[in-house]
C-alpha cells in the first residue's frame, strides 16, 4: 500500500516572488529576535556586575578623616620583581570638588614594587556616587613614573596593605 500524501496548499505567489518574501520575513524576525537577544544579554551581564560591585570591595583599616580605603583582590595582577597591580576605591563621607565638578569616590590602579617600596597609578577615575557608582566626571590613564608614598599619606597605606599580602 501507497503512502498517502497530504494535499499542499496552493502557493499564492508567483515562483519568483516567494523566495524574496521568505527571506524578508527572514530577516525581520531572526533580526528582531538577534537585538533583542543582544539587548538581553547586554543587560543580564551589566545586572551581574552591578550586583557583585560591591562584593569584591574590601574595606582597609585605616584611620584617615572623611574617606574610606578599598580595596579590590579579585583583580590583582603579579608581575616579576613582586610587581603588583590592584584596583582601589577611595570613597568620601561629603562630595568633594575636581575642577568644579563634584564627586564622591575614586576608583584607581596602582601598580606597586613592592621590593622598592614605589608606586604608579596606571588609571585614576572620579565619580559622582559612592564606591566608583554613577557617572564617571573625571579620567587619567596615570604615571609612567615611580613614587615612593609620602608617610602617613593615603598612598603609603596603599601600598602597605597590598604590599603586606602580596
Amino acid at each position: 500500500m501507497a503512502a498517502v500524501k497530504p494535499p499542499q496548499a496552493p502557493d499564492m505567489m508567483d515562483a519568483r516572488v516567494a523566495p524574496q518574501c521568505r527571506l524578508v520575513a527572514k530577516q525581520i524576525v531572526f533580526g528582531a529576535s538577534l537585538t533583542t537577544m543582544k539587548k538581553l544579554l547586554t543587560l543580564a551581564t551589566l545586572l551581574a556586575a552591578s550586583t557583585n560591585a560591591f562584593a569584591e570591595w574590601q574595606r582597609l583599616d585605616t584611620s584617615f578623616p572623611g574617606v574610606d580605603l578599598y580595596v579590590n583582590h579579585e583583580t590583582v595582577g603579579k608581575s616579576a620583581d613582586r610587581r603588583i597591580q590592584i584596583y582601589h576605591i577611595l570613597d568620601y563621607k561629603s562630595p568633594q570638588q575636581k575642577n568644579g565638578d563634584e564627586f564622591r569616590s575614586e576608583m584607581l590602579r596602582h601598580e606597586y614594587a613592592c621590593n622598592k617600596g614605589e608606586y604608579h597609578v596606571q588609571m585614576h577615575t572620579w565619580h559622582k556616587g559612592p564606591m566608583g557608582s554613577d557617572k564617571m566626571v573625571h579620567f587619567s590613564e596615570g604615571s609612567w613614573y615611580w613614587t615612593k608614598p609620602d608617610t602617613g599619606s593615603v598612598e603609603e597605606a596603599l601600598l602597605r596593605a597590598v604590599c603586606s599580602v602580596y
